[in-house]
């Protein structure tokens, strides 16, 4: 599977498993704080987007996807139960709950970004990217000192 295949892959089974993981937390203990979604490849996942520069700190797709769950969450609601005052209490707390839970899924992946970050930071990809920056400059480096 290719870098780019396989950030997809990544993606979409953190995107995929984070309502499922909130679903079955609530059925198995309901009104409890759900805990966040860790996909078990999460530092791959982290590394390649750091990688590729994307910043987690962005909450939009995150919402994005938690709109996508709480619309699918409301029709089940709403197809399930026509007592309002059931309903009401049904909506009010998956809305915390689901909200707690995106938001402390974020921070925990944020978190890891930047164990990520710090960890590139102090290793050999960054002499290595400074090589090839001043290479890439002209830089005159002899061949042997660049190949390591």
């Amino acid at each position: 599977m290719g870098g780019r295949s396989a950030h997809a892959e990544l993606d979409r089974h953190f995107t995929q498993s984070t309502p499922a993981h909130w679903l079955v937390a609530n059925i198995d203990r309901p009104g409890q704080r759900v805990e966040p979604t860790l996909i078990p490849d999460l530092h791959a996942y982290t590394r390649d987007l750091v990688l590729r520069g994307v910043d987690t700190d962005d909450v939009d797709a995150w919402r994005a996807s938690q709109r996508v769950v709480w619309n699918w969450w409301l029709k089940g609601c709403f197809d399930t139960t026509e007592n309002g005052d059931d309903l009401r209490e049904l909506v009010e707390i998956s809305a915390n709950s689901l909200t707690a839970h995106f938001d402390d899924s974020r921070a925990a992946v944020s978190a890891h970004v930047g164990e990520v970050r710090t960890e590139l930071a102090r290793g050999p990809l960054i002499q290595r990217l400074a090589t090839v920056q001043l290479l890439l400059r002209g830089a005159p480096i002899a061949r042997d000192r660049a190949e390591a």
